[in-house]
């Protein structure tokens, strides 16, 4: 191949991934996680009963406050005792809910049929601030920098945070609709 295509090639195709290139070298470091969830299944009985669901919690770094955890599914389900709540959730304490999932009035969504767990909770800004302080975790100053800018930030305006966790059904697993043919 000839030089002066090779150049006409390079000249082309730079443009398409020199910003993709450039970026590739951006440190962004992100907030370590606050909390630690799960969702899963603690009975699956034969399809028509009320299933059992057991949502994990754990605080990661620090103490949570005022947490909010809703429980939400498809419409062909229906969660029953849906919201729990509590004052305080210590860093390396965990809190088990158990919900009861029965049969719903609607089909499943696009998705098919789903648990979800939300929770909303205050964190613990100072506990993150030394976190993120830590140079070993976080080598670059200046994304150091930033991070404890947006902690400040959050704090200053009491901004809660919310981390939701799914439970998609299989197939199996789903409860079958009248006239569904599942």
């Amino acid at each position: 191949m000839s030089r002066s295509v090779l150049v006409g090639l390079f000249i082309f195709i730079f443009p398409l991934i020199g910003p993709f290139a450039a970026e590739s070298n951006e440190t962004r470091y992100v907030f370590p996680p606050n909390l630690e969830m799960a969702l899963e299944p603690k009975s699956l009985p034969d399809s028509g009963a009320v299933k059992t669901f057991v949502g994990a919690l754990e605080s990661r770094v620090g103490e949570l406050r005022d947490v909010q955890v809703f429980f939400e599914s498809s419409p062909d389900l229906l969660v029953e005792n849906s919201k729990a709540s509590f004052e305080k959730l210590a860093e390396g304490n965990s809190k088990k809910i158990e919900i009861s999932v029965k049969p719903g009035k609607g089909l499943p969504d696009a998705g098919g049929s789903w648990v979800k767990m939300r929770v909303v909770y205050l964190p613990d800004y100072a506990q993150l601030t030394r976190k993120i302080s830590d140079i070993t975790l976080y080598p670059d100053s200046a994304e150091r920098e930033r991070l404890r800018e947006i902690v400040e930030r959050n704090k200053k305006i009491g901004s809660s945070q919310t981390n939701v966790v799914r439970y998609f059904l299989s197939e199996t697993e789903s409860t079958p609709q009248q006239g569904d043919s599942r």
